[in-house]
């Protein structure tokens, strides 16, 4: 889906359960290309660590603009992924902890690993 093409949200109240399937189809498919081609890549055994910033990067890469898709969201993956069936953690930094603190996320595949 192009970033100029809307999700169709739905005409009623919106449930909880179908809000993490709205915001999908609201996410261009560069946003999958780019985040299962990091996790590919990154994969040591059952984990892959990404870092945020290498998604918004990669989003560039593919075409997106890096500004939009912080705006939009499009780097906060880990509920989508989740849904997946990954298990995933959010790694930020606490008020007290250093400024330069790249956030990341941890994909682990919950199964076999790939050694």
């Amino acid at each position: 889906m192009s970033p100029e093409t809307g999700p169709n949200y739905p005409t009623h109240p919106i449930r909880p359960e179908e809000v993490l399937a709205t915001k999908i189809e609201s996410f261009p498919e560069e946003v999958f290309i780019a985040v299962n081609g990091l996790i590919a890549e990154c994969l040591v055994g059952q984990r892959a660590r990404i870092e945020r910033k290498t998604i918004i990067k990669r989003l560039v890469e593919l075409g997106l603009d890096g500004t939009e898709a912080e705006k939009r969201g499009w780097d906060r993956v880990g509920a989508i992924y989740k849904q997946a069936g990954w298990d995933v953690s959010y790694n930020y930094p606490s008020l007290d902890s250093v400024r330069d603190f790249d956030p990341y996320y941890i994909f682990n595949t919950q199964g076999p690993g790939s050694w």
